[in-house]
C-alpha cells in the first residue's frame, strides 16, 4: 500500500475509535445513574443494570477502542517505516494465515 493509503486508514480508523468513545462514556453515566435510581427505588435490577453497563464498557467498549488506536497508531508509523517490507509481506502471509481466525477472505488489495 502507498503511504497516503495508510494515511487515511489512520485517520479512519482515529475517527472510528473517537465515534466509539464519544457516545460510551454518556451512556454509561446514563446507564449508572438509572441504576441508582432502581436500586433507590428497591428494585433488584438497578444493581444488575449498573454491573452489567460497567462490564460492557470494561470488556468489550474499552478493548475494542484500544484495539482500533493500536490498529491506527501502526498505521501511522507503518505508512513512513516499513512500506518497503509490505510486498514481502503480502506474499509471505498465506504460509501462516492458519494462525489467526480471519472471517471473510482475503480482499487482496495490492
Amino acid at each position: 500500500m502507498e503511504p497516503e493509503q495508510l494515511i487515511k486508514a489512520a485517520n479512519e480508523l482515529f475517527q472510528i475509535e473517537n465515534d466509539i468513545f464519544a457516545p460510551s462514556a454518556p451512556l454509561n453515566s446514563s446507564m449508572s445513574a438509572t441504576g441508582s435510581a432502581l436500586t433507590s427505588g428497591g428494585l433488584s435490577m438497578g444493581a444488575a443494570l449498573t454491573g452489567s453497563t460497567e462490564a460492557w464498557l470494561e470488556q468489550r467498549m474499552t478493548p475494542t477502542r484500544d484495539l482500533v488506536t493500536n490498529l491506527a497508531e501502526f498505521l501511522t508509523a507503518h505508512s513512513q517505516e516499513m512500506v518497503d517490507v509490505d510486498e514481502f509481506n503480502g506474499t509471505e502471509f498465506d504460509q501462516y494465515a492458519n494462525l489467526v481466525q480471519r472471517p471473510r477472505p482475503s480482499s487482496n488489495v495490492t
